[in-house]
């Protein structure tokens, strides 16, 4: 059976919900998988993928903050 895949807005869902530090621990396993599964899909840098999901994140947190 094959895992299904993670997307980047899981990834960034998980980090805007994470309110406190176990759950922002959860939400960094999820990203290092991300990178693991990304890193094999297209053989990319794993520096270079969480850059992405963090530029993301930034995004997502200063459009809900209205700014």
């Amino acid at each position: 059976m094959k895992n299904r895949l993670i997307t980047c807005e899981e990834i960034v869902q998980s980090y805007i919900l994470a309110s406190n530090p176990a759950y922002k621990a959860h939400a960094t396993r999820k990203l290092n998988s991300y990178v693991k599964q990304q890193c094999e899909l297209t053989g990319s840098k794993p520096s270079r993928i969480i850059a992405g999901v963090r530029a993301a994140l930034t995004k997502r947190k200063k459009k809900n903050a209205g700014i």
